[in-house]
Formats: structure tokens, C-alpha cells, sequence
């Protein structure tokens, strides 16, 4: 696994990571892990968070050419087929045929 980008939320509490593996990974303050999820086909190749004003929400791109985009989920939401953390995809882009 190689690390491919990071960002910090907009309040420096939590660190999304991408990576080659295909997965993203959340972290707190603490450094402990609070979700990772299988997020595409392809290495993602950059992460970001979307200002708190829309949520829990983050932003992936592949180079499986699609887009993504993850809203965090509460509590009363968690289904089991979610991935683990409470991540779900909200909206996707696919065949991007342009710098993202």
C-alpha cells in the first residue's frame, strides 16, 4: 500500500487518506482509525473534505476514471451492507475523460 494523498477536515479532527490499495481511510485526532472502505477500482489518486456546511462528506478520484462522492452516515443509519465506518456513496461521476 502506498499512501497517495491526505486532507485534514475543515476542524483538523479528522484525516482522510487515499492510497494505492484502492481504499480510504479515516483517522482521529488520536490517530486511531474510524472507517476504511474498498472506494474504487483503481489507485485514488486524491481525497478532500467538503466544507462542514454539507456535512460529513468527502470527495475521491481514481484512475479508474470516476469521481466519488462519500457522505458519512449517523448512527440511526448504519445498515449492514454499508462499508465499515458508516461511509456510503452519495453521487459518482464515471469515464471522467479530463483532469479532475
Amino acid at each position: 500500500m502506498e499512501v497517495l494523498d491526505l486532507a485534514h477536515d475543515y476542524y483538523g479532527a479528522r484525516v482522510a487518506m487515499s492510497s494505492s490499495d484502492q481504499m480510504i481511510r479515516v483517522y482521529n485526532e488520536q490517530g486511531c482509525k474510524t472507517a476504511e472502505w474498498k472506494a474504487h477500482l483503481g489507485s485514488i489518486w486524491r481525497v478532500v473534505w467538503a466544507h462542514p456546511e454539507f456535512g460529513s462528506v468527502i470527495g475521491s478520484c481514481s484512475f479508474d476514471r470516476k469521481v466519488c462522492i462519500w457522505e458519512e452516515l449517523a448512527d440511526a443509519e448504519e445498515v449492514g451492507t454499508q462499508p465499515k465506518g458508516g461511509w456510503r456513496l452519495q453521487a459518482e461521476l464515471q469515464e471522467a475523460r479530463d483532469t479532475v
